[in-house]
């Protein structure tokens, strides 16, 4: 790793800049422990009391190590910005483009992802639909089997017998004969009845 340290000449500034220098060198001790964290804080608590370019490169470095790569390619930008030296230019640029790639790649997975996620979901809500339009589709064939079975067994049934006519009704003829009966009785009452004797006669000069 280019991990780039500070130097100060001027006498006054001194005691800042050996403070940065202190500060940076912990970082650099924390990114080659792996504590990318930690280095990222020592770095930047470093280029507070000292903006030296260097130290954005570092901080590219640990953002880049953590994956933070969006945040990598800012910090290395931003270095290249400062017009380093030429060699460190090229090294730099070298890692800008690998980074490019790199979250082109990740932006093209991310994109594919989503997709085949929304492909998925799409492809959910279809077989969800056909099950729905076959579940639809059974329950009208049943409504329809059980509406001509009923129709079936309505057909299979006998027809209800005729009423009877009143004739062969028992409490007719029984009522026939009681009827006749009254009558032949009052015929022979009236016929064995003796005749009355008229009160009166209808010719005065009758005998």
């Amino acid at each position: 790793m280019l991990c780039v340290l500070l130097a100060g000449p001027d006498a006054r500034a001194e005691s800042a800049e050996a403070q940065a220098k202190r500060i940076a060198m912990e970082g650099k001790k924390a990114f080659d422990l792996g504590d990318f964290a930690t280095a990222i804080a020592r770095y930047e608590a470093a280029y507070a009391l000292k903006a030296a370019p260097g130290l954005l490169f570092n901080l590219g470095q640990c953002h880049r190590k953590t994956g933070a790569l969006e945040k990598a390619l800012s910090y290395f930008n931003r270095y290249l910005e400062t017009n380093p030296p030429a060699a460190q230019a090229t090294a730099t640029e070298q890692v800008v483009a690998e980074l490019k790639a790199q979250l082109d790649a990740e932006r093209q997975r991310a994109k594919d992802a989503e997709a085949r996620r929304r492909a998925e979901e799409e492809e959910a809500n279809r077989v969800k639909q056909d099950e729905l339009r076959v579940a639809a589709a059974r329950a009208e064939a049943d409504a329809a089997a059980k509406k001509l079975q009923l129709e079936l067994t309505r057909r299979e049934l006998p027809p209800p017998p005729p009423p009877q006519p009143i004739t062969s009704r028992w409490w007719f003829w029984a009522g026939i004969a009681g009827v006749v009966v009254a009558g032949a009785a009052t015929a022979t009452v009236v016929a064995t009845a003796p005749k009355p004797t008229p009160t009166t006669f209808p010719d005065i000069n009758a005998r």
